[in-house]
């Protein structure tokens, strides 16, 4: 072999390799951080649902508790309770923040934390007041705390499984 390729190789295998493997490792690095952001951007959506199911949940039954004890108050309303807009808007929010809460409960902890998993689940198990325990405005309300305390367990679950401060 020639002297001039044999210094030719010592000078330019080295570069090769070392060019090689870099572009190797960068090209792994880069792999696993996007797919680390888009599993983070997927827990974030999926908090981020649930926590907006937590709330027209409460909402919900906030607003039919005050609709009932304003019923009571106020007899003279017709007893025929036309449903307005609003009553169709949170009926069907609550419905689809249900069924939300559902399917998050059931999926569990494949996208958010383990503790995340149980809060939605005691909430599902949550033995609040039966409708013959009381008036139904009494009843709306304690269902209104149960989602209210998950909601706020919740949020602080988020953030620190997202590390959000």
């Amino acid at each position: 072999m020639p002297l001039w390729l044999n210094d030719l190789l010592v000078k330019l295998v080295p570069s090769l390799v070392v060019a090689v493997v870099t572009a190797w490792a960068t090209v792994r690095l880069s792999l696993r951080r996007f797919r680390t952001e888009r599993w983070w951007e997927r827990k974030a959506d999926a908090y981020s649902r649930i926590v907006e199911s937590l709330y027209h949940a409460k909402q919900y039954y906030d607003h039919e508790s005050r609709k009932w004890w304003n019923e009571q108050e106020s007899p003279s309303r017709d007893p025929s309770k036309v449903e307005s807009d609003e009553d169709r808007r949170r009926r069907a929010e609550f419905s689809e923040a249900f069924h939300e809460l559902a399917k998050a409960t059931h999926i569990g902890a494949y996208i958010i934390c383990d503790e995340a998993a149980k809060v939605l689940d005691d909430l599902k198990k949550r033995k609040g007041l039966e409708w013959d325990e009381g008036p139904p405005g009494d009843v709306y309300d304690d269902a209104a705390t149960g989602y209210a305390e998950a909601l706020h367990k919740l949020r602080a679950i988020a953030k620190r499984d997202l590390g959000v401060p």
